[in-house]
């Protein structure tokens, strides 16, 4: 009997400990969705977007993080194969 009480009990507190936990998905989605950079863009837009997003991420965690998101513009994937060539 007694051993089912605190069987229950440890496993309510591990629920109510556990129910407030956020995974680390969630975390990076939410940074990504924030300081994300799309590699698609302009490197004009690129540049200043990179400049922004260092500050802001420095001014909001202390340190400096790059995130970068999407797909790079075709023509400079042909840039980089016609130089590896």
């Amino acid at each position: 009997m007694i051993k089912k009480i605190i069987i229950t009990i440890f496993s309510l507190v591990l629920i109510i400990s556990c129910s407030d936990f956020n995974s680390p998905i969630d975390i990076l989605d939410k940074e990504v969705m924030k300081y994300g950079i799309d590699v698609g863009l302009e490197d004009s837009v690129i540049s200043s977007k990179i400049r922004d997003r260092l500050q802001q991420y420095y001014k909001d965690n202390g340190y400096y993080k790059l995130i970068f998101i999407g797909v790079p513009k075709l023509n400079i994937r042909r840039k980089i194969l016609y130089h590896v060539w």
